[in-house]
């Protein structure tokens, strides 16, 4: 396309796209085998493309925010083709580089009915209220066209289900738990079957073919409060859907405990679990949470202590505790901690020897457990205290 077309906007439109030099003379049709030579546009046919492409420009322009180049001539009348053999030949959206408008219209609907749906969800939201199920009645069971296709293993670590409802106040929305049921000990093989029982009698059925996940990331060395919610009641770790209260955890990563842990993972948290036990022990030994923090305050500036500072008391009471412990269980057996009436509790096997206790802290624990178990130590130490 040479001379004045070429430089018009129908034709360097063409140039972009087509290229500058002529390729045929003639095309075929869609249906049916025989050809059409092509025609040349006459010039109201390219008067009314550059009319055309100007207003494509126009428009583009006002979509990207950039500037339209318009023509140097003023004063210039937008209009669409009239001409239907024009009309006709036009190119069509779903062609070329207009299929990319015709895509972003259809991605800019779905995200306008995408919008409207979710305001819609939140305002049904708004007017949810909680029902009690009936006992018995299995949260699976509420939609019966569901399909079940997890596994046994993906199900021993789900979370606890949640649904939402609004709580009294307006606009305000809390969760209420759903308690989980993890696996029934039905779905698992029998020969993978076995039953955790906690100190408090609860029992977890569980598949130990299944690894168990590792402990996870968390430090209470900031947030003692959460501990101590968190020793009693937690879903932390999870044994077959069944939160482990902190305090068990060194019945679950224990390798002889349940066969499914690394040997690895309680190592890795061993020393921090324990000294978790020992500020929780202490908490409740002194009978609450504002007890605990009354005992350990800055007296000067009213701060709480922080958790070294607590576990260096900690220990240094302890230290003192053991040694007291531990003289008095000597002084109770006059020295001699293989006395008859300690029916050998301070003794240990090393090797192929017999050997007896010497370190007050191991002293100081079989004493307290010998004043508690047997009576008849007890009321001899009673005696000669009195």
């Amino acid at each position: 396309m040479n001379g004045a077309r070429g430089k018009s906007q129908v034709g360097k439109r063409m140039a972009a796209l087509f290229g500058t030099s002529e390729q045929a003379s003639e095309y075929h049709l869609i249906k049916g085998g025989s050809k059409r030579p092509i025609r040349a546009l006459t010039q109201s046919q390219v008067e009314q493309l550059d009319d055309w492409v100007l207003k494509l420009s126009v428009k583009e322009a006002n979509l990207d925010g950039t500037t339209a180049i318009v023509s140097s001539t003023s004063d210039i009348e937008v209009r669409e083709p009239n001409n239907p053999d024009v009309s006709a030949r036009l190119p069509d959206d779903s062609e070329g580089p207009y299929q990319t408008r015709s895509m972003l219209r259809r991605v800019e609907h779905s995200l306008f009915e995408l919008q409207r749906e979710q305001q819609q969800c939140s305002m049904k939201l708004d007017s949810l209220t909680v029902q009690s199920f009936p006992a018995g009645v299995h949260l699976a069971a509420l939609r019966e066209d569901t399909t079940m296709s997890l596994s046994a293993a993906e199900l021993q670590h789900l979370p606890l289900p949640s649904i939402l409802a609004p709580t009294t106040n307006a606009g305000s929305i809390r969760s209420v738990g759903v308690k989980s049921v993890g696996v029934p000990s039905e779905a698992i093989a029998p020969d993978n079957l076995r039953i955790l029982v906690l100190p408090n009698g609860r029992e977890i059925p569980y598949d130990k073919s299944i690894p168990l996940r590792d402990p996870p990331g968390k430090h209470f060395s900031q947030r003692l409060p959460e501990l101590f919610k968190e020793w009693h009641e937690s879903d932390l770790v999870r044994l077959n859907g069944h939160g482990i209260p902190v305090k068990h955890w060194d019945l679950v990563y224990k390798v002889r405990t349940l066969g499914i842990s690394e040997s690895g993972q309680w190592a890795a948290i061993r020393k921090e679990w324990g000294n978790w036990k020992f500020i929780v022990e202490e908490k409740e030994c002194l009978g609450s949470a504002d007890a605990f923090w009354n005992k350990f305050t800055d007296e000067e500036t009213g701060n709480r202590l922080g958790y070294k500072a607590i576990l260096g008391k900690l220990r240094l009471a302890r230290a003192e505790r053991d040694g007291q412990d531990a003289a008095n269980a000597r002084a109770c057996f006059n020295g001699n901690l293989d006395h008859p009436a300690a029916q050998g509790r301070f003794r240990y096997s090393k090797g192929s020897k017999t050997r007896i206790l010497e370190r007050d802290d191991k002293i100081a624990s079989v004493w307290r457990r010998t004043l508690a178990e047997d009576e008849e130590v007890a009321a001899r130490w009673e005696q000669m205290g009195s």
